[in-house]
């Protein structure tokens, strides 16, 4: 037992070490040279290269707003450490955290208005069919070809039709019309859930005064304001990525009966979040992990039967339902959907994510093994193309274009405006006030990537090995898969309460590092 324990701490050491050396390189990366490129080149990465002075204080403006954010939270952590917050202020935490996350509702609430659009991409595709299915309440559409087989094609994205279907049908009895303004307050509410679960979750783990730190972050990080009127997966799932996280957390610091409810509730809230957004499946192997490491294989074989049962049952259960709706039948499956291999070959294009022209590759090929094995066979032909030298820059180019938008590509999905306000200045490419709002945005992201990578360090060298091991064996396992997969800026963005709960334990940590050197100096 002694034994497998030290093995077991060892292995943590082993991977806080390999996340910290990951993700102190990807931080050099992107702001030596991501956000460099992104000066001269823009941030589509089409425009032609910008002035020298123009590239030199954009770049700046990125890694002051870095500092200044970084001293400023360190400043608040060593605050809330102290207590001096609570002796001066003695602010109820209940109360705190009620009052922030209602006026982010109502900040985001307004960003939605302000910043209604009309839909693009995948949203503008799931749009239409919800609108046929319910004007002709029948799924027919799915099964006639209707939008070049989208559904078919990209099945994974049937959960949110199913979601927007339900809301039209509502809106559509109530008023004989659809709006989006129910849809996008769900949307809203996503978001605000997500942020109250993390604020929660970090009292759990860290107490009151450091989850103050936690409701900071939330309230500073701008993509939960900018995604407020973007009603898609990305924002739909994020509160089953921290939901499924909590319950999990709940479970191994609770015993008996309650212990196996809080796996069963783990497993079913894993499973709808993954079949909103598949890079939930993420979370499934890093509990596993996370138990091996903490309880050795035989505790770790129990609790993972049990959040697997609910897991798959509930899997199972909608894959029934749907195949006896008939929704998508058989054979029209069999022709059109694309395999998974199509993700893996958009993964090794350029940056990895998605084009018309792959799109168009898969699409040509009739039927699901004839689509697989085209794919295969390009994946092959990519690999041969690119080399081994080739594959590691490819790898790192995607890591940071993945990575160093702290904007989370927003502004690509706000550009079909319904009508242009004061905020689009802010956010949009061409608005005026958009660098201060890029370099703002950005230089939170860096701050992300370097505390994160911090707080790995010192659990490395402090041999800590707690339940923020867990979340960074999340954010690592999100990281890896985006490595392999197609990717985008935006999608790393329901992993993002990870990103604060371990930015906080960084945080605190640095806050710490300062008063050790500090109490060093006056002795």
């Amino acid at each position: 037992m002694k034994i497998e324990r030290k093995r077991s701490k060892k292995l943590t050491d082993l991977f806080n070490a390999g996340f910290f050396w990951t993700f102190i390189v990807l931080f050099a990366l992107v702001a030596v040279i991501g956000y460099f490129l992104v000066s001269v080149y823009g941030e589509t990465g089409e425009g032609i290269p910008a002035p020298f002075l123009s590239v030199f204080l954009q770049h700046l403006s990125i890694l002051l707003c870095f500092a200044a954010l970084t001293a400023v939270f360190v400043l608040c952590a060593h605050h809330l450490r102290s207590g001096q917050l609570n002796s001066r202020f003695k602010p109820s935490f209940t109360a705190t955290v009620i009052t922030a996350v209602a006026l982010m509702l109502a900040v985001q609430l307004t960003f939605a208005y302000l910043l209604r659009m009309n839909p693009i991409t995948d949203v503008s595709r799931i749009d239409t069919y919800a609108q046929k299915i319910v004007t002709e309440n029948s799924f027919d559409c799915i099964r006639d070809g209707y939008n070049d087989y989208y559904i078919v094609r990209y099945q994974n994205n049937l959960p949110y039709l199913l979601i927007v279907t339900l809301f039209y049908k509502i809106t559509y009895l109530i008023t004989g019309s659809f709006s989006r303004a129910p849809i996008i307050v769900f949307n809203v509410l996503c978001i605000n859930i997500a942020v109250l679960l993390t604020v929660l979750l970090s009292r759990r783990i860290f107490g009151k005064r450091k989850a103050m730190l936690t409701l900071l972050f939330c309230l500073l990080f701008a993509p939960y304001y900018t995604f407020a009127p973007y009603f898609y997966t990305d924002s739909f799932s994020i509160p089953f990525t921290v939901g499924a996280v909590y319950a999990f957390v709940a479970a191994i610091r609770s015993s008996g009966k309650k212990k196996l409810l809080l796996l069963l509730v783990c497993g079913c809230v894993c499973c709808i979040g993954f079949k909103i957004k598949g890079s939930l499946i993420i979370l499934i192997p890093a509990f596993i992990i996370y138990l091996l490491l903490q309880y050795g294989f035989k505790r770790c074989l129990k609790m993972t039967a049990a959040f697997l049962l609910s897991f798959v049952i509930l899997l199972a259960s909608y894959a029934g339902v749907v195949k006896a709706s008939n929704i998508i039948p058989e054979d029209v499956s069999q022709r059109w959907q694309y395999p998974y291999t199509h993700w893996l070959m958009i993964g090794l294009n350029d940056y990895g994510a998605y084009t018309l022209e792959d799109n168009q590759f898969t699409y040509e090929y009739e039927g699901i093994e004839a689509k697989e094995q085209a794919n295969l066979e390009e994946i092959r032909r990519r690999f041969e193309q690119k080399g081994f030298f080739g594959t590691v820059l490819h790898v790192g180019i995607k890591a940071v274009w993945t990575h160093m938008d702290g904007t989370y590509y927003i502004a690509n999905y706000l550009e079909d405006y319904q009508e242009r306000c004061a905020l689009h200045s802010l956010l949009l490419y061409e608005g005026r006030f958009h660098p201060v709002f890029y370099a703002y945005s950005c230089g939170f992201q860096l701050f992300l990537l370097f505390i994160m990578a911090y707080s790995a360090k010192r659990a490395w060298k402090q041999h800590e090995h707690n339940v923020t091991t867990l979340f960074r064996i999340a954010v690592f396992g999100m990281f890896l898969f985006f490595l392999i997969w197609e990717t985008n800026a935006r999608y790393p963005y329901n992993f993002t309460p990870l990103y604060l709960l371990v930015a906080t334990d960084g945080t605190i940590k640095l806050a710490e590092h300062f008063t050790e050197r500090r109490r060093t100096k006056t002795k």
